[in-house]
């Protein structure tokens, strides 16, 4: 695989998956909001089309089931809920781990089945039983720091412009307690 195609691919699918984030967070205090729902499919179907062209077939699955379920909402045979939007989050933090493996050079593993199957569930009308993880982070969310503290986690691989003028790639790994790692001198 061209380096360079898969950097692109990368970049290009961190930035729709925080777009996908943001109208997500949008769609919270307005469900029915068009220009949201038709934002979110896009950038699942753009995301769609990259990873099958780069073969990454679990993404791709991921990405299919995501916009099979806003088709419905943008159709408006089904309406954002609480428990719905708060799936599809996970389901983009599921994707985003792919995205980390596959920066490191590894074929993404499929995902969690139960996530998966309660997005295809929402898919077809049914409200799947909440997980336990999802209501304790639920009870703990008043807990939780805003979100311009929280720092994701995972490997990021960057293209940076060294000091003698060529570029190269950057990978710091990051937790959510300790800082972004340095690049090594």
């Amino acid at each position: 695989m061209d380096n360079d195609i898969l950097l692109e691919f990368l970049a290009e699918s961190r930035a729709l998956l925080s777009q996908a984030q943001d109208q997500l967070l949008r769609l919270e205090s307005q469900p029915d909001d068009s220009e949201a729902l038709s934002a979110i499919f896009r950038a699942f179907h753009t995301l769609k089309g990259g990873a099958g062209f780069l073969e990454a077939q679990n993404i791709v699955d991921w990405c299919h089931h995501l916009e099979d379920l806003f088709d419905k909402m943008r159709s408006g045979k089904l309406r954002a809920t609480a428990p719905m939007i708060d799936a599809i989050l996970r389901a983009t933090d599921v994707i985003t781990a792919m995205l980390d493996d596959m920066a490191r050079g590894e074929n993404p593993p499929p995902g969690p089945a139960a996530l998966g199957a309660d997005i295809q569930a929402f898919s077809r009308g049914e409200t799947p039983a909440l997980p336990e993880v999802a209501k304790d982070a639920t009870n703990k969310a008043a807990k939780s720091p805003p979100a311009a503290e929280v720092v994701r986690e995972g490997l990021w691989v960057t293209q940076t412009e060294r000091d003698s003028g060529s570029t190269g790639l950057f990978a710091e790994r990051r937790t959510a307690d300790a800082e972004p790692t340095s690049p090594a001198s």
